[in-house]
């Protein structure tokens, strides 16, 4: 009877043993769906949030005909005769050259000191109005007036269509105002997709939805709107409860709202949990009615093994059991009275079995790949394989240790021997590790993972264990293939946009655009596939700098021209991104600078875009060109960010090394700096940063004037 509750409660137990896999599997699961509904939803907003980012970029290089109506526009007071109608006849052709350039401008015109319109061109489709508009009254013209800067106004809709006013001065107390199309920008937006119910949205500060991106908005309500970014798994909506991530876009101060169904984005069924419960009860039941009926039928062949059994382990083989019981437990006795004869056999030539596998062991671990080294508690070794033998040694093709009888003298790695320590002093019983081993003359011997174990034998620790493999291929593959990534990613990105944007552009006006705009989208697609090539010839340059064959196209280049190219870059993010420019070049030298003009020119724009990056708004950013004695010249860019710490101001110029945590941001992948530092080498010259936490950074370059050196 005894054995028959045992068996069945053991029964029991195991029809139990479903019920709390499930309910525990159920919450792991629940917990997985809330994880994976955050990475996808805070992943997509980020990619939002940076083609916001690069839509004001194109924006910023879209707005730079501005700069060529300053010079016109600083001939004030009495004009010679002639000269007001030629000034109004090149005003008139700068605006008329940017609206047929750039097709996203649907209106540009140039306004008098008075706020009325003086030139004007515009889509008659988004503008239907034709005549010149006085506009003195408008609050964004106001507010520019008041302040002298650039700035951009409320987004406007225009016949179904999304446009962002924009207002930048010129002096003599004229203005531009231009509406830039956002419909790339929303196609690009509502081409993501989340689910069947999942949205995205572009949002103002206060969380109210742009016009052109309000469509089916489900007005939600957001506790912890005032951060930059979050994430949140039960907002309440019009449209029920639902999941909702969000993240700023610091370049025009929006933010990208995504928005899913509750139920969607969790995978959630409200029946599935009930109707699990009820299947498993329904199976715990039918299991202990089976049990109880099994264990009725098995107890009293059981019984008779259980006496075998005890006879067998008396070393008593003579006696069989009898074959009783089911077929499978009839099967059983017999296989159990078939296995009491072997063993009597075996018994007379145990000796003799366990020698030969003892030899079969040792041959195999002998020829492993894997070095493997076995020692006692005591530090002295007693076994090693031919590769530990070649490992330990230095790589000889025949490994010899002399003298070496203990761990301290064969490992000659310090970090071999720290590995081992815990384990012989019985602090740890399992130590793994990954370990770059050298020989004694520094050469590398490869990278090893190495895991060191305590060896156990009846509840014993006789000794530890260390295997060591060679992991340097797949290593080396690793390194090499995150390069290239890498790479790829880091460059291409920015005329993919481009591309997108302007094909889009042409998709969706293909019937109402005339065919010679077609062939100049074309041209510009051809353009930026163009840079594209470019781009790749740019990431197979990198690796002829590291390889050493990277050939320079040297030219004689006046230094100062660097910071006038520079002006003319960044003049109108200058203005709208908050954070002051300078350039400065008075003490350039005189003789011209012998060099590679865009491999110098790219040095100079991954400066100025992480110090523009890393500034908040008010700071400001200087780029400096002078003399270092007369055989330099010395380029650098300050900037009044949060700073670099100093234990990483070696480690900024490393491949994929990005600055996280105490003020810093994110930006791109970590190629740029180092990048840089291979162009400055190749030209000869050197880089390094300045920097104090707190009180911002600056990034210097020396190149020689003679150029670089054969």
């Amino acid at each position: 009877m005894k054995l028959f509750t045992r068996f069945f409660l053991i029964l029991l137990a195991f029809a139990l043993l479903p019920v709390l896999v499930t309910g525990i599997w159920l919450a792991r699961s629940n917990a997985a769906a809330r994880e994976n509904a955050r990475l996808l939803h805070q992943t997509v907003t980020r990619l939002c949030a940076d083609s916001v980012d690069a839509f004001a970029g194109d924006m910023n290089r879209t707005l730079a005909f501005v700069q060529e109506l300053a010079p016109i526009n600083l001939l004030t007071g009495a004009a010679p005769k002639g000269r007001k109608g030629r000034r109004q006849l090149d005003e008139e052709g700068i605006l008329q050259r940017a609206a047929a350039t750039y097709p996203v401008l649907g209106l540009v015109s140039l306004l008098g000191p008075d706020g009325r319109e003086t030139i004007r061109f515009a889509d008659t489709q988004a503008f239907p109005t034709g005549g010149f508009e006085d506009r003195s009254g408008d609050p964004l013209v106001r507010r520019v007036r008041a302040s002298g800067q650039a700035t951009w106004g409320r987004v406007a809709d225009r016949r179904g269509q999304p446009y962002l006013p924009v207002v930048h001065p010129l002096p003599a107390g004229k203005l531009v105002y231009a509406e830039y199309s956002l419909q790339g920008l929303r196609r690009r937006i509502s081409g993501l997709a989340l689910g069947k119910t999942g949205r995205l949205f572009l949002v103002d500060e206060a969380g109210r939805p742009l016009p052109g991106f309000d469509e089916d908005y489900p007005e939600p309500v957001l506790g912890s709107w005032h951060e930059p970014s979050g994430w949140a798994d039960a907002v309440a909506t019009k449209k029920g409860p639902m999941v909702a991530a969000w993240a700023s876009c610091p370049a025009l101060g929006w933010r990208v709202l995504s928005l899913q169904s509750r139920s969607e984005a969790l995978a959630a069924s409200p029946h599935f949990a009930a109707q699990a419960g009820i299947f498993l009860l329904c199976l715990t039941g039918l299991v202990v009615l089976g049990a109880f009926w099994m264990g009725s039928r098995m107890v009293k062949p059981l019984q008779d093994l259980i006496a075998a059994s005890e006879r067998s382990a008396r070393n008593e083989f003579d006696r069989t059991v009898p074959e009783s019981g089911w077929g499978e437990l009839s099967v059983l006795t017999r296989g159990f009275n078939v296995m009491m004869r072997t063993l009597r056999n075996y018994q007379e030539m145990q000796v003799d079995r366990i020698f030969e596998e003892k030899a079969k062991v040792e041959s195999l671990v002998h020829t492993i790949p894997d070095g493997i080294v076995m020692a006692g508690f005591d530090g002295k070794i007693l076994y090693l394989n031919a590769r530990a033998r070649a490992i330990l040694s230095g790589g000889a093709a025949k490994a010899s240790l002399p003298g070496a009888s203990t761990v301290h003298e064969a490992f000659r790695e310090p970090a071999l021997r720290e590995m081992v320590l815990p384990l012989m002093q019985h602090k740890e019983v399992s130590v793994a590790r990954e370990i770059e081993l050298r020989s004694s003359q520094g050469h590398r011997l490869g990278i090893f993972v190495c895991q060191a174990v305590t060896v156990m034998h009846n509840d014993r620790a006789i000794g530890i264990v260390l295997i060591m493999r060679d992991v340097t291929a797949e290593r080396d593959l690793e390194r090499l293939r995150e390069d290239f990534y890498h790479g790829v990613v880091h460059d291409l990105r920015g005329p993919l946009t481009t591309v997108d944007g302007f094909i889009g552009i042409m998709q969706e006006r293909w019937e109402r655009l005339p065919a010679e705009k077609i062939r100049t989208y074309l041209d510009y697609v051809r353009v930026s596939a163009e840079r594209m090539r470019r781009l790749v010839a740019d990431i197979l340059d990198t690796a002829k700098i590291e390889s050493g064959n990277m050939k320079l196209e040297l030219q004689p280049v006046p230094a100062s021209e660097f910071a006038q190219r520079a002006k003319a870059l960044y003049a109108l993010q200058t203005e709208t991104s908050g954070v002051a420019m300078a350039f400065e070049s008075p003490a350039a030298p005189e003789r011209p600078l012998r060099c590679d003009r865009n491999l110098v020119e790219r040095v100079l724009m991954n400066l100025l875009g992480n110090a523009l990056h890393f500034t908040p708004k008010g700071g400001q950013v200087i780029l400096r060109v002078a003399g270092s004695g007369a055989d330099e010249v010395e380029f650098s860019v300050q900037d009044t960010g949060p700073g670099i710490p100093k234990e990483k101001l070696e480690l900024v110029f490393e491949k994929f090394r990005q600055l996280e945590g105490g003020g810093h941001r994110s930006a791109g992948y970590g190629m740029g700096l180092s990048i840089c530092k291979k162009i400055v080498e190749l030209h000869g010259g050197r880089i390094w940063a300045e920097s104090e936490p707190g009180q911002g950074s600056r990034f210097v370059f020396r190149l020689p004037l003679q150029g670089p050196r054969p």
